[in-house]
């Protein structure tokens, strides 16, 4: 909460008057894997101070939002592929990249903090006016929402056994459905970033195609247990289609957001 509040030199002290070698562990670790641009820049028993290097010329705004976007869609893609191949160990590596995500999403979010309370901030990370922030804020909770689904993706992947299988059919519309939802999400961001009006209200249509789509899915998966009881796949496969059609829906808002800017 610091970090997000803006501040460049965060000294941290024990309660007790003497920080533990896990508590010490524990904020080296928050640092290197959430704290993007940040060191710890003096240690010792009794306290730590944490110093913000990076500013905001060195990585904009726009540029975290993409590299955010790009590694929340590799997440997906990949988690998909885990899924078709049964492969756990890239799931493993598809929750991994959780993390990545996080760090640019509070990076972001902290210069956004900044932004609101000084107008030359504002202008450089090309905002127009404060209330842009907002529009940012939701983009970049979006992204990391979306992030969180392709984790949840990975890890009902890891709960389906190497020697279950999904019907042909069904991860066949699958396939589609996550196509249409990385669409959506990648329409949604370029919408957002170049302030496209018209783009971003062509994606907010295209949701009712996914819900259209995981609809067609249960279906199939409600006959396929009639006719052969397969539940731990199916409810695991259901919880994946849920994962999919949420990532369309939280880039919808971000298209929404995309067209508040521009009004």
């Amino acid at each position: 909460s610091i970090y997000l509040a803006g501040y460049n030199t965060m000294h941290l002290k024990s309660k007790t008057g003497r920080i533990s070698p896990a508590q010490r562990d524990a904020v080296r670790e928050v640092v290197r894997k959430n704290l993007v641009g940040t060191e710890i820049i003096a240690d010792s028993s009794d306290a730590i101070t944490i110093q913000v290097l990076l500013t905001l010329p060195e990585l904009s705004v726009n540029t975290a939002v993409r590299r955010m976007f790009l590694i929340a869609s590799s997440m997906h893609k990949d988690a998909m592929l885990s899924l078709s191949e049964m492969n756990h160990e890239l799931a493993n590596a598809v929750i991994k990249s959780d993390d990545e995500v996080d760090r640019f999403s509070l990076y972001i979010l902290r210069n956004l903090v900044i932004a609101t309370q000084n107008e030359r901030v504002l202008r450089e990370i090309g905002l127009k006016r404060p209330a842009d922030c907002l529009s940012y804020r939701v983009a970049v909770k979006s992204i990391e929402r979306i992030a969180d689904h392709s984790f949840g993706i990975a890890e009902n992947c890891l709960k389906i056994g190497r020697q279950q299988e999904i019907s042909k059919e069904v991860f066949e519309k699958i396939e589609k459905m996550s196509q249409l939802s990385l669409v959506i999400f990648n329409d949604s961001v370029e919408a957002f970033l170049r302030r496209d009006y018209v783009m971003a209200d062509s994606v907010v249509d295209k949701v009712e195609n996914i819900r259209s789509v995981e609809n067609d899915i249960i279906s199939i998966l409600n006959r396929e247990d009639k006719m052969t009881p397969n539940e731990p796949v199916n409810s695991n496969i259901r919880l994946i289609l849920e994962d999919i059609r949420r990532t369309a829906e939280h880039a919808s808002d971000i298209a929404e957001a995309a067209m508040n800017q521009t009004i």
